[in-house]
């Protein structure tokens, strides 16, 4: 397994086993580390065929015999696949915000069928014994990449690994790994052809939640400065009622 990481580690909060917040921290994993996981995913591919799981070429073979994904579903991939390049590629050179969104709408509806289509083979393709291997090498690297804040291995053992696998922080961990050794950011959605677009258009801001200014109607946007007006006059209030409280403390502490 080859992995270039370019960070040397990824920082992200999270809950500990009794609700506490916490920072954890995954450390960029050296060549023996690589080799253990490796040694792992031999392991368990090689006893993953003793108990008879299928191999992904056999899966594969089973899904074409079964008809499961036909020629058609196939072609209509390949096809969605190639359209939604192309949209991508030339919804960023668009200017005009209506065919933008109309656009979009289409790269949206064409996604949903791509995933439609993949999701009828991904359930057989999860069960083979490459996908066991595969997700006993990745929680194996969850394991001992995983620090503390001073630097402390969070996990004892894979066992004490094992045992976490419902709680809240082993799921954030297996999560922050993937992005992490794929050299993904938390919000990498937001780097597709369809969200840089709607960030140049400031539909969307930079953290990719929705700019609600631009969808309020002349009223809305009154009613809203109101408020706003009114809170800033509030918050003004009582900034200068502190201020004269403590000066008429200290007058009275230093009389």
């Amino acid at each position: 397994m080859d992995i270039f990481i370019y960070e040397d580690e990824r920082v992200f909060d999270t809950v500990d086993r009794n609700g506490k917040d916490i920072k954890l921290k995954l450390i960029k994993p050296n060549q023996k580390d690589i080799s253990d996981a490796d040694l792992r995913y031999k392991t368990k591919f090689a006893q993953a065929l003793r108990d008879k799981v299928m191999t992904r070429a056999q899966a594969e073979k089973l899904i074409r015999e079964n008809q499961i994904l036909d020629q058609d579903s196939l072609i209509r991939r390949d096809q969605i696949s190639n359209k939604l390049s192309v949209l991508r590629g030339g919804l960023l050179s668009l200017k005009d915000r209506e065919k933008g969104l109309r656009v979009i709408k289409e790269i949206n509806e064409l996604r949903d069928e791509l995933e439609n289509i993949n999701n009828l083979t991904l359930d057989i393709m999860n069960q083979t014994a490459e996908a066991y291997a595969e997700e006993f090498r990745l929680q194996w690297l969850a394991c001992v990449l995983t620090r503390t804040e001073d630097d402390e291995k969070y996990y004892e053992d894979y066992e004490d690994f094992n045992k976490s696998m419902s709680e809240q922080a082993t799921l954030d961990i297996v999560k922050n790994l993937i992005l992490f050794i794929n050299n993904l950011k938390d919000n990498f959605e937001l780097e597709f052809g369809e969200n840089q677009w709607l960030m140049e258009q400031d539909i969307i801001k930079e953290d990719g939640s929705i700019n609600v200014d631009l969808f309020l109607t002349k009223n809305d946007k009154t009613e809203k400065t109101k408020v706003e007006k009114k809170s800033i006059k509030k918050n003004t209030k009582k900034s200068a009622k502190k201020k004269t409280a403590k000066k008429k403390l200290l007058k009275k502490k230093y009389k």
